[in-house]
Parts: structure tokens; C-alpha cells; sequence
């Protein structure tokens, strides 16, 4: 244990023998955060990892600098799936200053390695996370059976992940599968032994299945005959057996009379009559009643036919319709050719502008589909100064090409900054010049799903490059800090429910220690 004031290395008293600090409150709260730690330690091993948790904040709550207590904390989240705040915790623990620790390894470290360079694993985690919210989305929408497909693949790639699983089982819940949802409940126990909420669900489909047991047993007792073995006498002082069938009649039998072929006496006249009843009744069937019924089906087949006929007429008139459309359309589509290729022809070789968005336009009329080849030379026409200084009809071609091209020129410069970034050697210039394009792709209005990560990925680049310069180079980039705490701002302030939160959170504490 280390003074906090000079660093000095303390003993038993409470006195640094440094520089006379006054540290027994302080040795109160270090040993109170071990403790809690130590508590925390134990918990997990029992796998009481709810409780875990609660004890590991407690302890870095009295001390933020336990480096042990923060990286078991981010081990527990890892195990029950939560990756971010697994993720956050260890970077926060990788920046604490070691040499005011006086510590000579950061186990945090080598876990950040061992995540980061799995690329497959970061994939299976990164992809979890999106089909899990996708599931919460598809839960709020009423899509219960998409969320659950959603909730099976989120499982497939990442097991461990309790909030997923818990959220399956609530789901089963919800849709009377109670026994699907306690085996899901059990599995969420063994990963987590005290977990409240998974307490609460167990305790809910015991409660149904314990009620649908009850049902089926009270079902099989009243269907179960009763008899009543004991004699009675009528008042005629005949002896009877009397007993309830299942339909709750009470049947009197005498002591004395007989069962048809087991007491060996005659077959019964009324089941004869029954037989005879019953041949009569097939041969008014046969030659009554089929004859008829079959006439009916046959009229009913006529009748499919025709209107299956009917419907073969106007679907085939129909195609000849489409087809004439068609022969119109692809007249209409060698016209626009020819005008486009007069329009090139005509086009002077100096207009740069005019000659991109012409060539953009041709291969969109050539090939809609081929995004790739359209997008390729309307990139140099940017949306904040194409239709500078234009005319009224090229801003019109530039528009209507811009509808329909935004969201392919999105995805193409947006996944190409989050490559850079993500690269085994980030290249972070590169990141932010990509990234800071494709923003000027993006609707207000409908934001696109990687719209958050983009953000935090230029804000991380702008502070990344001012952490790696030299001390000299960073006085003339406080413009990288302006803009990176820009998009942290604005990841709080507008997407306070995003995953990038907490990571965001670590990223603006770093900086207001520069």
C-alpha cells in the first residue's frame, strides 16, 4: 500500500512516513474496496455472478484504481454476454497509470488482445448484438415468432449471452410454452445462480406447469369409473348394483342378471336388430344417397374447370398486355440512349461535372442493378458542391440520380472507413476522410444502421491521431479534440440507448484528462 499523496510505500502506522499524510481513513477505504473485492471473488466462484457484480461495483465505487476488482468485473460481463460493457471496463482498466499503482502487469491488456485479435470472434460478437436488438425491435413491433428465430441465432453464436436467453424464455412465457421455457430458465441459472429476473420467470413457468398438472389430474379422476361394489335393495327388494359412469349416470344393474357372451346365454334380439338396422342404412347409402352426392362432386369438378379456364383467358391476355409494355419500354430505353449519347457527344471535353454525371446516369440506364459502376465516377460529384454554379437541368439529372444512388454511395465510402478503422493497423487519416463523406450520404431523417458506429469511429480517429502525435505536432491539432468530442457529444446527447455509449463515456474521460 503506496501514500496517494507522495507515492511512498506505507507502514503500520497511520502516518506517511514520507511526508506525515494522514492516511488511516485512507487505509479504511483501500481495505473496505479489498474486501468487497475478495467478496466479489467468491461469488463468482460459486457462479452467484448477479452478486458478483454487485459487490465488484461496490468495491470500485470506494476505490476506482482497483485494477483486480475492475477486471474481474469486465470477465463477469463477458461470461454472461454483455461484450461492451466487458470491453469498456478493461480499456478503463488498461489507462489506469500503472506506475502510480505500482503495478508491473495489467491483466486487462492481455484480454484486450485476445478479443481484439480473434477477428471470428469479434464478427460472431458484433453480429449478436445487432440481431439481439433486432429481436427487442421485432418484440415492440408484435413480430413475437421473427424475435424468436432472431433469439435462436443470437444463442447459436454466442451461448453465454443471458439477457438474449432470458429473453427468449419471456417470449416462450408469453406464448403458453411453458416447458421450452423453463429449459431455457434452467440453462440461464446454471450460467447464473442468484439472477433475479431469472428467478422471477422460473418462478412463473413452475407456477403454470405446476396448475396444467393439476388440470390433467383432476381430468383423469373424473373420467376414472366409480363403481360401488356393495348391494342395495330396491323397494320391490330386488338387490341391485348401482355406480357412476363417466358422464356422471348413475346405472342400476341387478344382482342376478347376466353378461351377453360371458354368463353363456343367447345372443340378445336387440343387437340383431341393430345389425339388420344397419345393412338396411349402407344399402340406402349405395343406391339413394351416393348417386346423388356423386353428381353433386362431378358438377362441382365442371364447374373448377371453368373457372380455372377462365382465369387461364385473362391471365394470358394479360401477358400480352405486359408484353406490348415491355416492347414500349425498351423503345422508350433506346431513345434515352440515343438522346444520352448525343447529350456526351455534345458535351465539351473541360466539363468535368457535366461529363461524370452523364457517364453515372448512362450506366444507371444501362444496368439499375450494377451499383458498383454507377457509383464508381458519381463519387466525384459530392452533395455539398455538385449542383454549384449549375444548371437548373443538371441539378434536376443530379437529384433524380441521387434518389436513387444515395444508399449504395452510403454503404460503399461507410464501409470503407469502418475497414480502415478496423484494420490490424488502423489507418485513421483514412477512416475519417471516408467516413466524414459518408455522412454527407446520410437521411436526418431515417438514419442507417451504422450510423452510431460511425460516429464513434470518427471521433475515436480524430482523438486517436492526436494521442499518437508528438508533443510538439499536438499544438497545432486541438482541432482533433474539438471534433471528437463533437461526436462523443453527440452519441450522449442523441443516442443515449446506443452500445458505443459506455465506450463514448471512456473516450470523453480520457480526454478531460488531457
Amino acid at each position: 500500500m503506496f501514500c496517494y499523496k507522495c507515492g511512498c510505500e506505507l507502514n503500520q502506522t497511520d502516518r506517511c512516513p514520507n511526508c506525515g499524510t494522514d492516511v488511516g481513513m485512507y487505509k479504511k477505504i483501500l481495505y473496505t474496496s479489498n474486501y468487497l473485492y475478495n467478496d466479489g471473488l467468491e461469488k463468482a466462484q460459486v457462479r452467484d455472478l448477479s452478486g458478483a457484480i454487485l459487490s465488484l461495483k461496490q468495491a470500485l465505487w470506494y476505490n476506482k484504481d482497483n485494477l483486480n476488482a475492475r477486471n474481474l468485473l469486465g470477465l463477469i460481463y463477458y461470461e454472461v454476454g454483455e461484450t461492451v460493457a466487458a470491453l469498456a471496463e478493461w480499456v478503463i482498466a488498461k489507462n489506469i497509470n500503472d506506475e502510480r499503482l505500482h503495478e508491473k502487469e495489467n491483466a486487462a491488456e492481455r484480454y484486450l488482445n485476445e478479443v481484439q485479435s480473434n477477428r471470428q470472434l469479434m464478427d460472431n460478437l458484433n453480429t449478436s448484438i445487432a440481431r439481439y436488438n433486432h429481436a427487442l425491435d421485432c418484440c415492440r413491433a408484435g413480430n413475437t415468432d421473427v424475435a424468436i428465430l432472431q433469439l435462436k441465432k443470437v444463442l447459436s453464436l454466442n451461448p453465454h449471452y443471458l439477457r438474449a436467453r432470458q429473453l427468449l424464455s419471456l417470449l416462450y412465457l408469453n406464448s403458453r410454452q411453458w416447458q421450452r421455457a423453463q429449459r431455457e430458465l434452467e440453462k440461464c441459472s446454471r450460467l447464473d445462480v442468484s439472477n433475479t429476473t431469472t428467478l422471477r420467470y422460473m418462478k412463473e413457468a413452475e407456477e403454470q406447469l405446476a396448475k396444467e398438472r393439476g388440470e390433467d389430474e383432476n381430468k383423469r379422476r373424473q373420467n376414472r369409473r366409480r363403481t360401488v361394489p356393495a348391494p342395495s335393495a330396491e323397494p320391490d327388494g330386488e338387490q341391485v348394483i348401482k355406480y357412476t359412469n363417466s358422464d356422471h349416470e348413475t346405472i342400476i344393474q341387478p344382482v342376478g342378471s347376466r353378461i351377453p357372451g360371458v354368463d353363456g346365454f343367447a345372443f340378445p334380439v336387440w343387437i340383431l336388430g341393430g345389425v339388420i338396422g344397419a345393412i338396411l342404412g349402407a344399402a340406402v347409402m349405395a343406391f339413394l344417397v351416393m348417386p346423388a352426392r356423386i353428381q353433386q362432386v362431378r358438377s362441382q369438378g365442371a364447374e373448377e374447370v371453368r373457372t380455372v379456364s377462365a382465369q387461364i383467358d385473362s391471365k394470358e391476355l394479360e401477358i400480352r398486355d405486359l408484353q406490348g409494355q415491355i416492347e414500349n419500354l425498351n423503345a422508350e430505353q433506346e431513345r434515352l440512349n440515343t438522346e444520352l449519347d448525343q447529350a456526351l457527344a455534345n458535351a465539351s471535353t473541360d466539363g468535368g461535372k457535366a461529363n461524370n454525371l452523364f457517364y453515372t446516369a448512362a450506366c444507371y440506364i444501362n444496368n439499375p442493378e450494377d451499383t458498383a459502376t454507377s457509383t464508381s465516377v458519381f463519387r466525384a460529384l459530392r452533395p455539398d458542391t455538385a449542383k454549384y454554379d449549375a444548371s437548373e437541368q443538371f441539378g434536376a439529372l443530379y437529384d433524380a440520380l441521387y434518389l436513387r444512388l444515395r444508399s449504395a454511395m452510403l454503404d460503399k465510402i461507410a464501409y470503407s472507413g469502418i475497414a480502415a478503422y478496423e484494420a490490424a493497423l488502423p489507418d485513421y487519416q483514412k477512416a475519417i476522410s471516408e467516413l466524414e463523406e459518408a455522412n454527407l450520404y446520410e437521411d436526418p431523417e431515417a438514419y442507417s444502421l451504422t450510423y452510431v458506429k460511425r460516429l464513434f469511429y470518427l471521433g475515436d480517429s480524430y482523438l486517436q491521431l492526436y494521442l499518437n502525435a508528438d508533443a510538439a505536432t499536438r499544438e497545432n491539432m486541438t482541432d482533433n479534440l474539438t471534433k471528437a468530442r463533437e461526436y462523443f457529444d453527440r452519441i450522449v446527447n442523441e443516442f443515449s440507448d446506443s452500445e458505443y455509449l459506455v465506450q463514448t463515456q471512456a473516450r470523453l474521460q480520457t480526454m478531460n484528462g488531457l
